[in-house]
Protein backbone atom coordinates (compact mmCIF):
# COMPACT_ATOMS: atom_id res chain seq x y z
CA UNK A 1 0.00 0.00 0.00
CA UNK A 2 1.14 3.77 -0.15
CA UNK A 3 3.01 3.72 3.77
CA UNK A 4 4.93 0.93 1.67
CA UNK A 5 5.70 2.61 -1.41
CA UNK A 6 6.41 5.99 0.70
CA UNK A 7 8.99 3.70 2.80
CA UNK A 8 10.43 2.17 -0.07
CA UNK A 9 11.21 5.43 -1.47
CA UNK A 10 12.67 7.04 1.88
CA UNK A 11 14.84 3.53 2.44
CA UNK A 12 16.09 3.94 -1.98
CA UNK A 13 17.29 7.27 -1.03
CA UNK A 14 19.00 7.04 1.89
CA UNK A 15 20.86 3.73 1.25
CA UNK A 16 22.27 6.04 -1.57
CA UNK A 17 22.89 9.05 0.67
CA UNK A 18 24.62 6.86 2.99
CA UNK A 19 26.48 5.04 0.55
CA UNK A 20 28.01 7.74 -1.29
CA UNK A 21 28.45 9.73 2.24
CA UNK A 22 31.85 10.98 3.10
CA UNK A 23 33.82 8.35 4.85
CA UNK A 24 35.59 10.38 6.95
CA UNK A 25 31.98 11.20 8.70
CA UNK A 26 29.97 8.82 10.36
CA UNK A 27 26.73 7.88 9.19
CA UNK A 28 23.91 6.58 10.01
CA UNK A 29 19.92 6.83 9.69
CA UNK A 30 17.10 5.77 11.64
CA UNK A 31 13.76 5.60 9.88
CA UNK A 32 11.02 5.68 12.34
CA UNK A 33 7.67 3.41 11.52
CA UNK A 34 4.86 5.28 12.82
CA UNK A 35 2.14 4.28 10.47
CA UNK A 36 -0.23 1.90 12.82
CA UNK A 37 0.25 -0.72 9.96
CA UNK A 38 3.83 -1.49 11.13
CA UNK A 39 2.58 -2.27 14.65
CA UNK A 40 2.15 -5.71 13.91
CA UNK A 41 5.67 -7.42 14.34
CA UNK A 42 4.33 -9.88 10.84
CA UNK A 43 3.55 -7.33 9.13
CA UNK A 44 6.61 -5.08 10.12
CA UNK A 45 8.78 -7.90 9.08
CA UNK A 46 7.05 -8.23 5.07
CA UNK A 47 8.28 -4.63 5.03
CA UNK A 48 11.68 -4.47 6.66
CA UNK A 49 12.66 -7.91 4.83
CA UNK A 50 11.91 -5.99 1.73
CA UNK A 51 13.66 -3.18 2.75
CA UNK A 52 17.02 -5.55 3.58
CA UNK A 53 16.39 -6.80 -0.31
CA UNK A 54 16.46 -3.32 -1.51
CA UNK A 55 20.06 -2.59 0.15
CA UNK A 56 21.01 -5.57 -1.12
CA UNK A 57 20.20 -4.79 -4.12
CA UNK A 58 21.15 -1.14 -4.77
CA UNK A 59 24.60 -0.92 -1.86
CA UNK A 60 25.39 -4.38 -1.85
CA UNK A 61 26.93 -4.92 1.78
CA UNK A 62 27.84 -0.49 1.78
CA UNK A 63 25.10 -0.06 4.03
CA UNK A 64 23.42 -2.49 6.69
CA UNK A 65 19.78 -2.47 7.87
CA UNK A 66 19.05 -3.32 10.72
CA UNK A 67 15.60 -4.29 12.00
CA UNK A 68 14.41 -2.88 15.36
CA UNK A 69 10.44 -3.50 16.61
CA UNK A 70 8.24 -3.53 20.07
CA UNK A 71 7.59 -6.73 19.96
CA UNK A 72 10.52 -8.21 18.12
CA UNK A 73 10.77 -12.31 18.19
CA UNK A 74 13.70 -14.19 16.64
CA UNK A 75 13.62 -17.55 15.28
CA UNK A 76 12.54 -20.95 17.64
CA UNK A 77 13.18 -18.13 20.58
CA UNK A 78 10.84 -18.56 23.54
CA UNK A 79 8.58 -15.58 24.13
CA UNK A 80 10.43 -14.90 27.10
CA UNK A 81 13.68 -14.89 25.78
CA UNK A 82 16.13 -11.93 27.21
CA UNK A 83 17.72 -12.04 24.27
CA UNK A 84 15.04 -10.53 21.83
CA UNK A 85 15.25 -7.38 23.85
CA UNK A 86 18.27 -6.81 21.64
CA UNK A 87 16.03 -5.82 18.73
CA UNK A 88 13.44 -4.35 20.50
CA UNK A 89 12.57 -0.51 20.26
CA UNK A 90 10.06 1.79 21.47
CA UNK A 91 8.65 2.16 17.71
CA UNK A 92 9.14 0.01 14.57
CA UNK A 93 12.39 1.02 12.93
CA UNK A 94 14.89 0.39 10.24
CA UNK A 95 18.53 1.22 11.15
CA UNK A 96 20.42 2.06 8.24
CA UNK A 97 24.16 1.67 9.41
CA UNK A 98 27.13 2.18 7.01
CA UNK A 99 29.47 -0.64 6.76
CA UNK A 100 32.71 0.74 6.20
CA UNK A 101 31.57 2.34 9.90
CA UNK A 102 30.65 -0.86 11.25
CA UNK A 103 34.31 -2.36 9.93
CA UNK A 104 35.73 0.32 11.61
CA UNK A 105 34.46 -0.18 14.91
CA UNK A 106 35.48 -3.29 14.92
CA UNK A 107 39.23 -2.57 14.24
CA UNK A 108 38.79 -0.01 16.86
CA UNK A 109 37.43 -2.89 19.26
CA UNK A 110 40.70 -5.02 18.50
CA UNK A 111 42.82 -2.47 19.12
CA UNK A 112 41.76 -1.10 22.14
CA UNK A 113 41.30 -4.58 23.17
CA UNK A 114 45.03 -5.49 22.31
CA UNK A 115 43.13 -8.88 20.79
CA UNK A 116 44.41 -10.69 17.74
CA UNK A 117 40.80 -12.65 17.35
CA UNK A 118 37.86 -10.86 16.01
CA UNK A 119 35.63 -8.52 17.39
CA UNK A 120 32.77 -10.33 19.03
CA UNK A 121 29.34 -10.73 17.04
CA UNK A 122 27.48 -7.76 18.38
CA UNK A 123 24.09 -9.17 18.21
CA UNK A 124 25.40 -13.20 19.99
CA UNK A 125 27.08 -10.73 22.71
CA UNK A 126 24.16 -8.20 23.52
CA UNK A 127 21.70 -11.50 23.81
CA UNK A 128 24.88 -13.23 26.17
CA UNK A 129 24.26 -10.04 28.48
CA UNK A 130 20.29 -9.71 28.11
CA UNK A 131 20.10 -13.32 28.84
CA UNK A 132 22.07 -12.95 32.23
CA UNK A 133 20.21 -10.22 33.20
CA UNK A 134 16.89 -12.20 32.46
CA UNK A 135 13.98 -11.39 30.80
CA UNK A 136 12.15 -8.91 33.85
CA UNK A 137 14.93 -6.72 33.72
CA UNK A 138 15.16 -6.34 29.80
CA UNK A 139 11.76 -5.55 29.57
CA UNK A 140 11.95 -2.74 32.46
CA UNK A 141 14.19 -1.25 30.26
CA UNK A 142 12.21 -1.66 27.27
CA UNK A 143 9.51 -0.11 29.44
CA UNK A 144 11.37 3.24 30.72
CA UNK A 145 12.34 3.37 26.98
CA UNK A 146 8.36 3.71 26.48
CA UNK A 147 7.66 6.25 28.77
CA UNK A 148 11.41 8.21 27.49
CA UNK A 149 9.61 8.07 24.34
CA UNK A 150 6.26 8.95 25.17
CA UNK A 151 7.13 11.78 27.36
CA UNK A 152 9.44 13.39 24.48
CA UNK A 153 6.45 12.92 22.15
CA UNK A 154 3.91 14.85 24.67
CA UNK A 155 6.44 17.44 25.01
CA UNK A 156 7.21 17.69 20.99
CA UNK A 157 3.26 18.17 20.71
CA UNK A 158 3.09 20.58 23.84
CA UNK A 159 5.91 22.79 21.70
CA UNK A 160 4.34 22.57 18.80
CA UNK A 161 0.85 23.66 19.83
CA UNK A 162 2.42 26.26 21.53
CA UNK A 163 4.24 27.22 18.50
Amino acid sequence: GEPTNELMALVGDELGRLAGSNRRLPATTFILLRHESFADFDAYMEVALDAQDLGAELVGEAVQVVLFHPRAQWGDTDAADAADYSTRSPLPMLHLLRGSDVQAAEVDWVRIHGSEEAAPDIQATNAALLRGMGAEAAHAMLEASFQQARAAERAAVVAEDSS
